[in-house]
């Protein structure tokens, strides 16, 4: 007798929570959709939107003045999307082979600003300044990366290895990055 009436007022139970999810379904099919399709939602929000938007973010390099000439056109940069990223892109997805080198070369003229050796964390500080003392560039290597980074010597057509330890402020330099993008970047700073 009690199971009788236990499984009786569950299936009421059910059976409300049935309707009113039918009732919910009907109301929300015929009465809320009508008056968004009759562009009078509204009646459906009570109070303004409270969402704003993220400030813009700032661009990561300043904008070049009107008049003076870019150290890279936007054609270049146009050429480096269309035409070397899908070749890069379809490298990546054949087997590696003495084939193919991949190079990018930069170059950077100049005198050597100041170099400077952290003894604390073993990092190394090289700049570059051009003929007027203007910065051109700054390179800081880690104490893992000092070895991977070649150091030359040029007298004329002799070319020899010195150590970081031999550079002078004041020196020209001539600082090349070669990153052979198969194998890992090499660094040649020329004296």
């Amino acid at each position: 007798m009690n199971t009788g009436r236990l499984l009786k007022t569950f299936f009421v139970i059910l059976l409300v929570v049935t309707l009113g999810e039918i009732a919910y379904y009907l109301y929300y099919q015929f009465g809320i959709k009508k008056d968004i399709r009759q562009n009078n939602a509204s009646s459906l929000i009570t109070e303004p939107n409270s969402i704003s938007t993220l400030p813009p973010q700032e661009k990561l390099y300043p904008t070049i003045p009107p008049g003076i000439t870019p150290l890279v056109k936007q054609e270049t940069i146009q050429y480096l999307k269309t035409d070397l990223v899908p070749h890069m892109e379809y490298y990546s997805t054949i087997k590696a082979n003495n084939n193919i080198k991949i190079t990018l070369s930069l170059e950077e003229f100049g005198n050597v600003g100041e170099i400077n050796l952290d003894e604390s964390t073993g990092k190394l500080y090289l700049s570059i300044i051009d003929g007027k003392g203007n910065l051109v560039t700054g390179y800081s290597y880690s104490k893992k990366n000092i070895p991977e980074n070649r150091f030359f010597r040029k007298n004329g057509t002799d070319k020899r290895n010195i150590s970081y330890k031999e550079i002078k402020q004041g020196e020209k330099i001539v600082h090349r990055k070669v990153s052979d993008l198969i194998n890992p970047v090499l660094n040649h700073v020329i004296m």
